[in-house]
């Protein structure tokens, strides 16, 4: 069922992606009433949890300030199962999109050691993304992929995004 469920979400948000596009081509601009359709179908998984760390880099670099490209939104996402059951080996992070007022940003993951030696633990990290407010706050959703084939969406809300200096 949750596999129909995202792919009617992903249907539904690669018709919309023909719409309004803002500035940014990893970032696309929906409607209020597209958005939260998009986003009725991000259900949580209650057997995996996500956390999430947004932040935008604002510390000075050799020539005083940082790069531009270094204070654009990145993002750092675990996702760790209740049971070794829940979520096992080989198991990843094969989609990520983080919301802002009506823009979606769809994130390059790319997986992470940020776990450790966790076994019921996947991390991916992302870099390039729109320059968001800090102290904003997002809606990060994650799809995390079985090694069977079975995908899980996974969310977490309210994430701020700070400033680190």
């Amino acid at each position: 069922m949750k596999n129909i469920l995202f792919s009617c979400a992903a249907l539904l948000l690669t018709l919309l992606l023909g719409g309004a596009r803002s500035t940014d081509p990893a970032v696309v601009t929906l409607d209020s009433d597209a958005a939260r359709s998009v986003l009725a179908y991000a259900r949580t998984d209650s057997a995996l949890a996500l956390q999430a760390y947004a932040w935008r880099d604002f510390m000075p670099g050799a020539r005083g300030c940082a790069a531009p490209e270094a204070r654009s939104l990145r993002m750092n996402v675990t996702v760790r199962g209740n049971s070794l059951a829940s979520l096992p080996a080989g198991a990843r992070i094969s989609a990520l999109s983080v919301r802002y007022a009506d823009e979606l940003w769809l994130a390059d993951a790319q997986p992470s050691s940020d776990c450790g030696t966790d076994s019921a633990c996947v991390a991916a990290n992302a870099r390039g993304g729109p320059a968001w407010p800090t102290g904003a706050r997002v809606l990060v959703i994650a799809r995390v992929t079985l090694p069977s084939g079975h995908e899980s969406i996974v969310t977490d809300s309210l994430v701020e995004i700070v400033r680190t200096e």
